[in-house]
């Protein structure tokens, strides 16, 4: 394969990884029409050119014991070894996961094979030793975010600040006139977006006591509408999953709560308030300034292991709270993610004015550390320099 052709391997293994992954692949193309894109991902990046080896949809974990259950992993990651002996990439392209996607790159720079590594490994680390191994193994970094760029820096990783991608793939200014009158919301209604995750395992996780406060907020506020947006990445089987849960826990009480596929971005921005799985959608949803409370819950067994296993946790886990470097939004994980303590705080949300708009005022400074449009274009210049 000469370099004008050159062969790039993307493995992304997340939900979110698929969806950067395929835009990348897109800018890749259109820079270079005649790359070869090959990988592992989801339908995102096989619709944008790759030709996956592996399907990674059902590989995210939200926990140790749900990862550890993963050990084909193992499986995968051998056979991917195989493939690069047999045809060797110019470049490979590495995006999150950093548990699996570190054994990859550990390997290609055994095999003389360049990497550039986008959402690196401790991208929220304060800790510069931490990433070490890391800045020494992968040959270029993609940082999203600017303290991501400075650890790695830091760390003498060759690193690039890139921005967040998500100004790509994001709408701006929507028409929130028209998605309410879509959703048939009258202008009066409170709009509450329920937000459980893009796994089974959350789903069954968050999805009772979500059902438990949409009940509760009902009765304080008759006029509450309640939605739950399901990805277009999920299949219609996964839909009918989450419609079934929502009216198994609902069913004896009158609350209309619509579950809606591919209006995720829509219903962010015309939330009054979300109630949202902590991830990626939680800075998804600080782009369009919508009031939050972040929640998560794992399995009893996963939250031992991790006590057992990590000295130290993160102050904050949500996303907005992680990059503003305080609590801008509530999170209640765990034991704490009751009923009573949601409403206390959907209330003062919906309620307190000056409060909403000290919360929007924070997410707004949130999202404009994280660069400006073009970010999948930047990774793919760098992607396309590293083979020219």
């Amino acid at each position: 394969m000469s370099k004008s052709e050159p062969h790039i391997f993307l493995v992304a293994g997340e939900f979110s990884g698929n969806i950067y992954g395929g835009a990348l692949a897109r800018e890749i193309c259109r820079l270079n029409p005649s790359t070869r894109l090959s990988g592992v991902g989801g339908d995102q990046m096989a619709d944008a050119g790759v030709k996956l080896h592996f399907d990674s949809s059902t590989w995210g974990g939200i926990g140790l014991v749900e990862s550890i259950k993963r050990g084909h992993l193992l499986l995968v990651y051998l056979q991917l070894r195989n493939l690069f002996k047999k045809d060797p990439p110019d470049l490979v392209v590495l995006i999150d996961y950093p548990g699996f996607n570190m054994q990859i790159a550990r390997y290609a720079k055994s095999a003389g094979i360049p990497t550039l590594y986008y959402f690196p490994p401790g991208k929220f680390t304060e800790d510069v030793e931490s990433i070490r191994e890391a800045a020494e193994t992968i040959t270029r970094v993609a940082a999203p975010f600017e303290m991501t760029f400075q650890r790695y820096k830091e760390a003498k990783a060759d690193v690039d600040f890139v921005g967040h991608p998500m100004f790509d793939l994001l709408k701006r200014d929507p028409d929130r006139a028209r998605i309410r009158a879509d959703f048939g919301i009258e202008s009066s209604d409170k709009v509450i977006g329920l937000l459980p995750g893009s796994r089974r395992k959350e789903i069954r996780m968050h999805m009772p006591e979500l059902c438990e406060c949409a009940r509760q907020i009902a009765l304080l506020y008759p006029e509450a509408r309640f939605i739950v947006p399901v990805a277009n990445c999920n299949t219609r089987e996964f839909g009918d999953f989450v419609q079934e849960t929502v009216s198994r826990h609902l069913r004896r009480h009158h609350i209309r709560v619509d579950v809606t596929v591919d209006r995720t971005y829509d219903v962010m921005a015309i939330s009054d308030l979300l109630l949202v799985c902590s991830g990626t959608a939680t800075l998804e949803a600080a782009f369009y300034e919508a009031p939050m409370i972040i929640t998560y819950k794992t399995s009893l067994m996963t939250e031992i292991l991790a006590r057992l296993f990590y000295t130290e946790f993160p102050r904050y886990v949500g996303l907005p709270n992680i990059l503003a470097d305080r609590m801008i939004v509530p999170e209640f994980l765990q034991q704490d993610f009751v009923p009573q303590n949601v409403i206390r705080e959907s209330r003062e949300m919906l309620c307190n004015e000056e409060r909403r708009s000290r919360v929007q005022q924070d997410l707004r400074s949130v999202v404009h550390q994280l660069g400006s449009e073009g970010a999948s274009e930047r990774v793919a210049r760098m992607a396309l320099d590293m083979v020219s």
